[in-house]
């Protein structure tokens, strides 16, 4: 790894570093936005403390968190000698390990934190057998100034994990019971079982382990039929137009995005097909992908925030590939995460839509560049820079491509929540 952060252009107005940071939704029992869990890449300690005041210094947070509530951990060297450079406020808060919050000075300074409104997390908490009435109080005294609570399940066995629920509610019945390292939904469900109420982990975009029914909604199978339309090679952009005319909402919130200030258009395109010919086929069948997996209301909102950060991602990070595989990159990102969306099988979806040999090969079998690209971009997502990278420093490329797909899925996102005027 560099000794300091290098730098690259990036179109979002501010200077793009290395930063080796991603963010991780923790969600409710209904699988809603809680907060953001702002997490360092593993494997990349050297700059810990320089990149997470870069964070503060030069307004990336605003990207990763955007205008929700986040948790950006701290640990004892940041939070003793670069106190001054953690800006937090009431909208971003301290995520804190268990141990160091307990210590006298961390303590005073999380309180004094939690009085001025900032949220705080405690992280790792344990709530030990046998505890002396001191600790006890200190440890209820933590909770009570905490917003949420996180427990890694991984240490624990259903029993402790039922004393250490009951212990934070009786603490204070409003703290936030979280479960962290979630990578299976069975773990989740069980979780969710014993009382938790928010989650936090990588299950979140897996298919559940045991697939439902072999049958689809119907929402889910209109859309299956658009994809399948708008795949069609030989549709152009008068069969575009034909293809969504009947859908109006679609229509309106695809113009509405293409014309917003985001993309710099020199005039207002009026109709599909006119963004068709400007934009060209391939993009506007790409976004006519997302604005329709993104309309889908009963899929929950981070999963389909992560399928289009994963399409926008792989479009940038497949630049070098061959053009005929360029194109593909970005649906191969998208529908990275239909099997999960969907609640089936990947080659069950995929079998009713006519799609590449090279998606095709990806997506089922893991196998080919496409492949390759999605395994770094799973990687990189998951915090394990080791993974995402595979030894070679091309941490640069995936810092920027993130964050620039993560402005964009953002972007995109908000068009498809708008309703129709």
């Amino acid at each position: 790894m560099p000794t300091a952060p290098a730098q690259t252009d990036s179109p979002l107005g501010i200077e793009v570093d290395v930063l080796p940071f991603v963010r991780m939704p923790i969600v409710d029992r209904d699988a809603q936005l809680v907060a953001y869990d702002i997490c360092h890449q593993t494997g990349d300690d050297a700059n810990l403390a320089q990149a997470t005041l870069q964070l503060f210094e030069q307004g990336y947070l605003d990207l990763l968190a955007g205008n929700r509530l986040a948790f950006l951990a701290v640990d004892e060297e940041l939070l003793r000698e670069h106190r001054a450079g953690l800006r937090f406020d009431e909208r971003v808060g301290p995520r804190v390990d268990a141990r160091l919050a307990a210590c006298n000075d961390a303590h005073a300074l999380l309180t004094g934190m939690a009085e001025r409104g900032v949220p705080v997390m405690i992280d790792n908490f344990v709530w030990p057998d046998g505890a002396t009435e001191a600790v006890t109080q200190r440890l209820r005294e933590l909770v009570q100034l905490a917003q949420c609570v996180s427990i890694d399940v991984r240490g624990h066995d259903e029993s402790s994990l039922v004393r250490a629920v009951a212990s934070l509610r009786a603490a204070d019945r409003n703290v936030v019971a979280t479960a962290s390292y979630l990578y299976e939904h069975r773990t989740q469900r069980a979780c969710m079982n014993l009382g938790f109420d928010a989650f936090e982990g990588s299950y979140l975009f897996k298919p559940a382990e045991v697939q439902r029914v072999d049958t689809l909604k119907p929402n889910r199978l209109n859309l299956l039929r658009l994809l399948a339309a708008v795949q069609d090679p030989d549709n152009g952009p008068v069969e575009l137009e034909e293809l969504i005319r009947n859908d109006v909402v679609l229509s309106y919130k695809l113009l509405s995005c293409v014309n917003s200030a985001y993309f710099g258009l020199p005039r207002e395109l009026k109709s599909l097909q006119q963004a068709a010919v400007y934009f060209g086929v391939t993009r506007i069948r790409n976004w006519v992908y997302s604005m329709a997996i993104g309309d889908l209301d009963d899929a929950p909102p981070e999963l389909l925030k992560q399928a289009l950060l994963r399409a926008r991602m792989a479009e940038l990070l497949g630049r070098n590939l061959p053009p005929e595989q360029r194109e593909m990159a970005f649906i191969t990102g998208l529908f990275s995460l239909l099997d999960t969306i969907m609640g089936l099988p990947m080659a069950r979806v995929l079998s009713d839509l006519p799609m590449p040999d090279p998606v095709r090969h990806a997506l089922v079998e893991g196998a080919g560049p496409l492949a390759a690209v999605l395994k770094r971009i799973r990687g990189w997502e998951s915090a394990d820079v080791s993974a995402a990278t595979d030894g070679d420093g091309g941490d640069v490329d995936l810092a920027d491509a993130y964050l620039r797909s993560l402005e964009w899925a953002e972007h995109v996102y908000s068009f498809v929540e708008r309703k129709a005027a």
